[in-house]
């Protein structure tokens, strides 16, 4: 099980990272995502999935890419995964 929080983790920063790193103002830097825990991580993760699914139009191309990435490792549209 821990290595999949190591996976899943190393996943949504990776995810997390491109879509910061497109829209520096939108999405939290390295150093506050590196910060958050696992759980702390994964919930902030699920939380923008579930505003991404909800509010993000379809021609936003950085809002899709992240949406799409989120959900690959997070589940979306009602899945609800752990990290544990």
């Amino acid at each position: 099980m821990a290595d999949d929080i190591d996976v899943n983790r190393f996943a949504l920063m990776a995810i997390l990272e491109n879509a910061h790193a497109k829209r520096p103002a939108a999405y939290p830097d390295f150093e506050t995502l590196n910060a958050m825990s696992d759980s702390g991580l994964f919930g902030y993760a699920r939380g923008l999935l579930y505003s991404l699914e909800q509010s993000s139009p379809s021609t936003d191309e950085v809002a899709e890419e992240l949406r799409d990435g989120l959900s690959s490792v997070v589940g979306g549209k009602g899945e609800n995964p752990s990290p544990n």
